[in-house]
């Protein structure tokens, strides 16, 4: 099996764009879940498909990485 490259998915009327990218060859359902029908911002269904180079989609591994240990920390800080 190959793991799927990054891609974007672009709204050409405003604008959205959002970097999907499985991290793994096995994908479920719920993968899926993170490719929009409709832009969220504006509601066009007519949505595009870009390439991603893998440095933005290393990016975005780090910034997600991040966002978990900084909940991780307001988990162990307000648990007690």
């Amino acid at each position: 099996m190959i793991q799927p490259k990054p891609f974007k998915i672009c709204c050409s009327k405003c604008g959205f764009e959002k970097l999907i990218w499985f991290k793994s060859d096995a994908l479920m359902g719920s993968d899926f879940e993170q490719v929009p029908e409709v832009c969220p911002k504006c509601g066009n269904s007519k949505l595009n498909r870009k390439t991603a180079s893998i440095e933005e989609a290393m990016a975005k591994e780090r910034f997600d990485n991040m966002i978990q240990s900084f909940k991780n920390i307001f988990k162990k800080v307000f648990k007690g």
